[in-house]
């Protein structure tokens, strides 16, 4: 494909009908219209995966530098300006749910209470969870509220979440329905005033919410890796792009959680590098199955006994059966078909 046919493919890429969309002085109007379908049917097969015992909600930066009321700043994190989307995800950093932030949206069901804006985010993306099969969702000071805790423990969530202090040292309080203080554990931390080591008590919950809180974190870290920087002027194709590299690592670590559920040994797992370029070369391979007419031959279901041989090449699964474009390729070059010439005299 040319780089022309390529800019005029993005140039024309919608993913609304934007003659469907609102407009802005309507009490309605909904400020990611035009990208709201990716993300509604991208959530849905996220939701699909079985969730893990251990969930966490965090914020997650889309990075831009474009003029739009979507746009936000964030001194904590590595992008300090773009989208603000909040994620729902395990330790592992496999995402179940997300959201975009508009600024607008705080919709809560009939039987939901409205806890603040802040904290109606967890409740919209605790939807999904499981009640009273002892789930346990952490989340830091900008969701957590006394009303979310009690709510969520109504609801048979287990929940901890950090609280700040009104103070101008770095005091920071825990707030759990399922950890406390006990069993304390000894570990070993960095003494400024003394400069060397030493052991001290950390209690129960902020050891819990130290393992259990860093997964959207570390999807941002994998997605950073092997990211495709495609500046674009429309926030919409930006965000589908940031989907696309959230969808591909999201596929990369479900990837890996079957391959430990199958006990397959860690040099037979595909990397990240290598997991994105099996992808890409199923994808440019496959073609769409043409459309067999009349009745189905029964040789079609008799397979022939498979003999052991060297090993080749194998094309992916979907290349394979895609029954399109499978025929041998001739080459021109002349090469003797025996390794070795017998000459007979008479």
């Amino acid at each position: 494909m040319s780089l022309n046919k390529f800019e005029k493919i993005r140039k024309t890429l919608y993913f609304n009908d934007n003659s469907k969309d609102l407009p802005r002085n309507n009490s309605e109007h909904d400020r990611i219209f035009k990208i709201r379908l990716v993300m509604n049917s991208l959530n849905e097969v996220y939701s699909k995966v079985t969730l893990e015992e251990h969930l966490c909600v965090d914020e997650q930066m889309c990075s831009t530098k474009a003029r739009n009321t979507l746009k936000r700043y964030n001194p904590n994190q590595p992008n300090k300006w773009g989208y603000k989307i909040f994620v729902l995800s395990d330790v592992s950093g496999l995402a179940y749910k997300t959201e975009i932030k508009t600024g607008k949206e705080n919709v809560v069901l009939q039987e939901e209470p409205d806890l603040g804006a802040s904290s109606n985010v967890v409740t919209r993306l605790a939807r999904i969870i499981p009640r009273h099969q002892n789930f346990q969702l952490c989340f830091d000071n900008y969701f957590t509220s006394r009303r979310l805790l009690e709510y969520l423990a109504k609801e048979g969530i287990h929940s901890l979440g950090t609280t700040v202090a009104w103070k101008d040292n770095k005091i920071l309080f825990l707030a759990s329905t399922f950890a406390g203080q006990k069993p304390e554990a000894d570990v070993r931390r960095w003494d400024k005033q003394k400069s060397k080591y030493a052991t001290i008590k950390r209690p129960y919950v902020v050891g819990e919410y130290n393992r259990h809180m860093g997964g959207v974190d570390l999807i941002d870290s994998i997605m950073g890796i092997y990211k495709i920087r495609l500046r674009s002027k429309r926030w919409q194709v930006r965000l589908f792009y940031h989907y696309l590299y959230f969808t591909m690592a999201n596929a990369w670590l479900l990837y890996k959680r079957v391959s430990k559920y199958k006990k397959l040994s860690a040099s037979s797992i595909l990397s990240s590098a290598d997991f994105r370029q099996e992808v890409a070369v199923t994808l440019c391979k496959m073609v769409t199955k043409s459309g067999m007419s009349g009745r189905r031959s029964l040789e079609t279901d008799i397979q022939a006994k498979k003999r052991k041989g060297p090993a080749q090449y194998v094309p992916p699964m979907a290349v394979r059966q895609d029954q399109i474009g499978h025929w041998p390729q001739w080459s021109n070059k002349n090469e003797m078909q025996a390794s070795k010439v017998r000459w007979i005299y008479v």
